[in-house]
Order: C-alpha cells, then sequence, then structure tokens
C-alpha cells in the first residue's frame, strides 16, 4: 500500500502498521454485508484503495471418491469491512478424495493459487498450465497472459527426492526426533500422492512500474522451506523469472540468485530474503 503502510495478516486478525512498527488500526478481517458475510477472508492481494480480494473456504462436505480440483470462494472486500462482493469461485488445489471424509489429501507438486495487486486489478494464476488472469477490482475479467510453457511430467526422481526429504525432516526447533516421530515421518513418505504434472510458475510478483514478475517452477522448492521467523524458502539454485509489462507482452526472463527470495521490485532494484553460508536469514538488496 504506497510504500507506506505495513499489512499484516496474523491468525484471523488484520492490521495496518506504520512503516517505523507503529501500530494504526485493525482492518477487515471478516465479510459483514453482501456475499460471503460472516466469514473470514484471507487477504490474497491488497488494491491501491486498501481494499483487498480474498478467499473464503466453504462448508465442509464429503465429495464423491476420486481427483479433482477444488475452487475457492474469491471475494472484493471493502477496507472497512462495510462490505464484500463474491468474484466467483477459482482454482485452489488438486485432491484425492477417498469419498468418506471431507477432508482429502492433496497432491504432492500440483500447483497452487497465486495472486499480485498490479494497478487497476490483480492477477490471478493456477499454474497448471502457463496462464495469468488478470481482473479488475469487481472481478471483470480484463485480459489473459500465455507462454507456450508444457509443464514436464513428475518422475520417480521427484518422487523419490520429496519422500527423503520427508523422512529426514527435523525435530521442531533442532530438536532430535523421537522414534515414534520418525516412524510417522516414514508413515507419510509412503502414503504421499503425486500430481502428474509440474506446476508451470511457483509464484506472481509485481514491481513498483506494474510489471508482472512470474517465477517459474523447480521442484526442489517444496524441500527448500527451512525453519525460520520469516518461513519463506530460499531456493538453493538460481531461479529465472518471466517478465511482462502491464499490457501482458514478454519484457525478458531475470534470473536471480540462488539462497534469495524476492519481496520487493523497484525501478532499479531487487530486495528480498536472502540467507548466508550459516543459514542465517537476511535482508538482501
Amino acid at each position: 500500500m504506497n510504500g507506506d503502510t505495513l499489512f499484516v495478516i496474523d491468525m484471523g486478525e488484520i492490521e495496518y502498521f506504520t512503516a517505523q512498527g507503529r501500530f494504526v488500526r485493525q482492518g477487515a478481517s471478516r465479510s459483514r454485508e453482501g456475499e460471503g458475510g460472516g466469514h473470514f477472508v484471507f487477504p490474497a492481494a491488497i488494491l491501491e484503495d486498501g481494499s483487498f480480494v480474498g478467499t473464503a473456504q466453504g462448508s465442509p462436505r464429503v465429495p464423491p471418491a476420486g481427483r479433482r480440483v477444488d475452487s475457492v470462494k474469491v471475494l472484493h472486500v471493502q477496507a472497512d469491512g462495510s462490505r464484500s462482493d463474491s468474484i466467483g469461485f477459482l482454482p485452489f488445489w488438486t485432491v484425492d478424495y477417498d469419498g468418506k471424509s471431507s477432508v482429502g489429501m492433496h497432491l504432492i507438486y500440483s500447483p497452487l493459487p497465486v495472486f499480485a495487486s498490479v494497478p487497476g486489478g490483480f492477477l490471478f494464476g493456477y499454474g497448471s498450465r502457463y496462464d495469468l488472469q488478470l481482473y479488475s477490482p469487481s472481478g471483470v475479467l480484463q485480459r489473459i497472459i500465455r507462454r507456450d510453457v508444457v509443464p514436464r511430467e513428475v518422475n520417480d526422481s521427484d518422487r523419490e527426492s520429496y519422500r527423503a526429504w520427508l523422512r529426514t525432516m527435523p525435530g521442531e526447533e533442532g530438536r532430535p526426533v523421537t522414534p515414534q516421530l520418525r516412524a510417522r515421518f516414514d508413515e507419510m513418505a509412503r502414503a504421499v500422492h503425486f500430481n502428474d504434472r509440474l506446476p508451470a510458475f511457483a509464484s506472481i510478483l509485481a514491481d513498483r512500474e506494474g510489471d508482472a514478475w512470474v517465477e517459474r517452477y523447480d521442484p526442489t522448492f517444496l524441500t527448500s522451506v527451512r525453519p525460520g521467523l520469516a518461513s519463506l524458502r530460499t531456493p538453493p539454485i538460481p531461479t529465472p523469472w518471466d517478465v511482462f509489462d502491464p499490457a501482458g507482452r514478454w519484457l525478458c526472463t531475470v534470473t536471480m540468485p540462488a539462497e534469495f527470495t524476492p519481496l520487493d521490485i523497484g525501478v532499479d532494484y531487487v530486495a528480498g530474503l536472502g540467507r548466508d553460508s550459516d543459514d542465517v536469514e537476511y535482508v538482501r538488496l
């Protein structure tokens, strides 16, 4: 928001702070009128006027057995929470259901929804294909950005790498893993379900000029989330980002260094989270 306000989401609450860390006010976290009244709406993209686009989970239900792409309700919430209006349903994740429970098995290496605020609206993408959709704040589709990229199939090496990561997960705060917990990790590794293909992209970030930066997906991303205050991954390998101008034209591809996740992009800088050789987190510019 305007470069001078921190918008913090904290387990069901939304709070505003100045750039110096002074608390300003609590914002809207629940819709009050219109569509989705009374539901917590998790902010996904904060718009120019302080309103936001967010997602609201529906009531639990037991879907029929099988694999499906679940959708999530997306709403536009005014900054003061006085009104929320439904934008519609967008893809959320791919799940295997057993027909008995409302909770299914999320597929590893399946796409997740990504949002980014841009001038005049927001971008949405679901990486089953390289396809970004530009919406107005009210949810009117303005433009579709596509690249001729076919996500590759998930192979045996991808599956085994993820299983090995599960089996060797550390305990909380670096404490030793008990035999019971290690057995649980082994059980999880055997039971995990995998998607057929990798996502086309991992995330979207809009810079201060309104360009869209799209991070291409790599299977090592899932195993590069490490314990820490930020709980953000810093990929162990350099990552390519495709850059599109506000009209949807591809400009170039920029490769970010390893152990770095961009969080803010200006005219002449990229700032984000880095890690040094001792695995210490720091701000990198």
